[in-house]
């Protein structure tokens, strides 16, 4: 494999070139911008034909074919190195936490979302000068009507109003590109626009930032390259350098989930220390600490990744633990379709799978613990209602003996009853939370509340606040959740940051997490008798008694009856020596479904997308490298069956086959089969019903070319041959 900083450009003379001739006995390179990707071209094919590169454009010897060179983090990590050795920190203003909150960057790594700032020094403002001059001639391998503004401030990783303040009269918004060669003819203007480059990016103090924007640009430039090349039909291997682009998303994802956890415990701390004073002063309100969370070692993680480990299969398995949903999308460029496995031009591709993995959380995660369907329907319920709250958990009074259910989790063991914990010692368990992705707010044109998007760090923080509350139990009334079981009485309190400890016992999470409203409600269950569920809100809700009552007669509706298991204690004398020997006769609560609305509140939805998001995995993971390997012959119905699983309008005929892989493979979960034995027999069995479906139907075609069978014709004529006809 060669890197671009061993080679240098045949037409400017300057090093990094984007793109190598394969074959070429003198080993030429090219910047994007230096090449005449026209001229490479096979004119005996016609336009719509993928064009492979025949010979070298500068020496004209017989090529093999042209490629896109990988992009190297060598200079970022040497000069990160360098930075960490000498003490000193970075002086640039990104990548850290702004105001509100709200992460702009990952501080310790190259992020592409997050844009330069600073004044313009008098390297970078000739350099962008004649940038602009290539783009108005048309000499840039350029997608036509691309805009001057869109061009500059990716190239240069630039703030628009960093732009526009500058250039005011240069209409930035209103210029767009126009193809004419796509590429610098004159070798001295190529020679020229080189130079600026290099002393641009040498102009720049920083080590750290000088190196990120020297290979920010290579990116870019490579990005342009390839959606050249897929305009024109010309092929080009790029495997090596799609394997650098995701090595870079890993690097980003995995910096941003390091901030994330750094955040998580810092702020988790703060609460926990800001609690634990009140609750052992307050009877009644427990905290649990023996469950520390999971500590990742990201140093070791970040190491694999810049030696390219993360190809191996523990490490791999490690990392998508780590980083499971994830998004950085503004780590893929707007230019980026070309990437697609499907596209004739990538040659490399059919044959060296790229897997993009979801690379963070899935803010809108909900942690249904034991309460699946109810809180289900009830989230769906605020979301369809509109009501002022963005979080909701659910209490249920527990004995204090917990048993462990069949599968090793331990299980809520709720207690029979309405309204009592039955004379018996006891507690109320957090038993699941849920976090909306919307809210209500004003607006400021109506004077009324609307509902929109809530920002996903605003939701991320939610989900956090579910977390710190798993933590908490409470005595029958103590604590909100407490009182109002007690009583069963609904209780509606506001400005909970700034009440006392014993009126809202997790203060210092209210805090950290920004809940200021808390509604709790005493819903009634048939089956494990009276639950408290408590909504909660960002903002300072005024209160609503009329909008408490039409509440609770809507969740009564909802059948709060969840899938726990109870705990049915015979006898009177024995009880707790059952309960420790672990004799009590157990009983499962029924599952019971709502009489209404359930097109809305089907639960059973969320179970079926979290499967298909599961098999999607593990197909992607285990899918062939090419037809030689051992799965080779799958290939075709794994990309098949994932594309089928892809779809969110699949039809009828559809949706039962996905149903019916579904089942079995929830079989073989349960079964305990490795994910590459899952990946294989699922394939099969989908494989076999495809072809079943097949069958049948081409039966029915010929059948019906064939006519009527003959015992059909004598039932059809001996019914009308005793029909009156009229």
């Amino acid at each position: 494999m060669m890197h671009a900083e061993s080679a240098k450009c045949v037409r400017c003379g300057h090093s990094t070139p984007d793109v190598r001739i394969l074959g070429c006995t003198n080993g030429c390179c090219f910047h994007a911008r230096c090449l005449d990707l026209k001229s490479v071209r096979d004119l005996s094919l016609p336009s719509a034909d993928v064009s492979a590169v025949k010979h070298c454009p500068r020496c004209a010897t017989p090529t093999t074919g042209m490629e896109i060179l990988p992009l190297s983090f060598e200079e970022i990590d040497q000069a990160r190195r360098l930075v960490g050795a000498s003490g000193s920190s970075s002086k640039r203003t990104f990548g850290v936490v702004n105001s509100g909150g709200a992460q702009t960057g990952c501080g310790d790594v190259y992020d592409p979302a997050v844009p330069r700032a600073g004044k313009w020094a008098e390297e970078e403002i000739a350099f962008r000068d004649t940038l602009v001059t290539h783009f108005v001639s048309g000499s840039l391998p350029l997608p036509n009507e691309l805009k001057l503004c869109e061009f500059l401030s990716k190239i240069l990783k630039s703030k628009p109003s960093r732009l526009t303040k500058k250039m005011k009269k240069a209409n930035l918004s209103t210029r767009h590109f126009v193809g004419n060669s796509s590429y610098i003819e004159d070798d001295e203007l190529a020679k020229e626009l080189s130079r600026l480059e290099l002393s641009f990016v040498n102009s720049i103090v920083e080590p750290v930032e000088r190196s990120e924007i020297k290979f920010h640009m290579q990116r870019e430039w490579r990005d342009y390259l390839a959606a050249r090349c897929t305009i024109l039909n010309i092929r080009f291997e790029g495997a090596e350098w799609l394997k650098s682009i995701e090595n870079m998303e890993n690097r980003i994802a995995l910096a941003r989930t390091r901030d994330r956890s750094v955040k998580r415990r810092l702020m988790m701390g703060r609460a926990i220390e800001a609690d634990a004073g009140a609750a052992e002063a307050t009877p009644g309100v427990f905290i649990d600490n023996s469950q520390p969370h999971d500590e990742m070692d990201f140093d070791f993680l970040a190491s694999a990744i810049e030696t390219n480990d993360y190809d191996d299969a523990d490490f791999r398995n490690l990392y998508l633990s780590l980083v499971d949903d994830a998004k950085p999308a503004a780590a893929v460029s707007d230019n980026s379709s070309h990437r697609s496995n499907d596209d004739p031009s990538l040659s490399s591709l059919h044959n060296t799978p790229v897997v993009r993995k979801g690379l963070l959380m899935s803010s809108a995660a909900p942690n249904l613990k034991f309460a699946a369907p109810f809180l289900a329907r009830v989230a769906s319920y605020i979301e369809h209602n509109q009501l002022p709250f963005e979080h909701i958990d659910i209490w249920v009074p527990t004995m204090t003996h917990s048993l462990e259910d069949p599968s090793g989790a331990t299980s809520i063991q709720p207690c029979l009853g309405s309204g009592a914990l039955n004379g018996r010692p006891g507690r109320l368990c957090f038993a699941g939370s849920y976090s909306l992705d919307v809210h209500m707010e004003n607006d400021p044109q109506t004077s009324t509340l609307k509902q929109t998007t809530l920002p996903q760090e605003s939701v991320y923080n939610l989900l956090l606040f579910g977390s710190y509350s798993e933590k908490f139990s409470f005595s029958s009334g103590c604590g909100l959740p407490g009182r109002v079981y007690e009583s069963a009485v609904p209780a509606w309190e506001q400005f909970i940051t700034n009440a006392p400890s014993h009126l809202f016992e997790r203060r210092g999470g209210a805090m950290q997490f920004g809940i200021n409203t808390a509604l709790g409600l005493p819903i009634e269950s048939t089956n494990v008798g009276r639950i408290v569920l408590v909504m909660y809100s960002r903002q300072n809700r005024e209160k609503d008694d009329y909008l408490v009552a039409n509440i609770i007669s809507d969740l009564q509706k909802l059948n709060p009856c969840p899938r726990w298991k109870l705990v049915v204690d015979l006898g009177s004398g024995s009880n707790d020596v059952a309960l420790q020997n672990g004799t009590s006769h157990q009983v499962h609560a029924p599952s019971q479904q709502p009489n209404s609305n359930q097109g809305e509140f089907n639960e059973a939805n969320i179970i079926k997308s979290s499967q298909v998001k599961e098999l999607i995995s593990i197909l992607g993971e285990n899918m062939p490298s090419d037809y030689s390997s051992p799965l080779g012959q799958q290939i075709n119905d794994i990309m098949s069956l994932r594309l089928v699983l892809l779809k969110s309008n699949r039809s009828t005929e559809e949706e039962q086959l996905v149903d019916s892989i579904l089942l079995l493979f929830s079989s073989y979960l349960k079964a305990g089969r490795s994910r590459s034995d899952i990946s294989q027999m699922v394939t099969r069995d989908y494989a076999f019903h495809l072809n079943d479906h097949q069958r049948n139907q081409q039966q029915q075609l010929e059948q019906r070319h064939r006519g009527p069978s003959f015992s059909n014709q004598l039932h059809y004529l001996s019914i009308n041959s005793s029909s009156p006809r009229f």
